[in-house]
């Protein structure tokens, strides 16, 4: 990972982004800012005993992806694509 990339993930970043899954419908938020989605369709396509494949709405692009979400002892992770490290999302009390 460049050191400038390095430098922008160490500086506070994790811990801020919260992501809330309803049935048919994801919202993705920072907590320390004004970035949130609103709720966006997303559908199911795989659900296996490991990870969930589900297709959600990028308004950015104004296009459905495909993201994998993984499971590992009660939190959910996705594998970053540019540098394959994995993002943890756990409950919140």
């Amino acid at each position: 990972m460049p050191p400038q990339a390095r430098s922008y993930f160490e500086n506070d970043f994790y811990g801020h982004l919260i992501v809330e899954y309803r049935v048919d419908t994801v919202r993705a938020r920072f907590d320390n800012s004004g970035y949130d989605t609103g709720y966006q369709p997303y559908q199911v396509v795989e659900v296996t005993d490991g990870k969930i494949v589900t297709r959600e709405w990028n308004e950015i692009l104004k296009i459905f992806e495909t993201s994998e979400t993984f499971f590992d002892d009660g939190c959910i992770y996705g594998i970053s694509a540019q540098y394959a490290f994995r993002e943890y999302f756990c409950p919140i009390e």
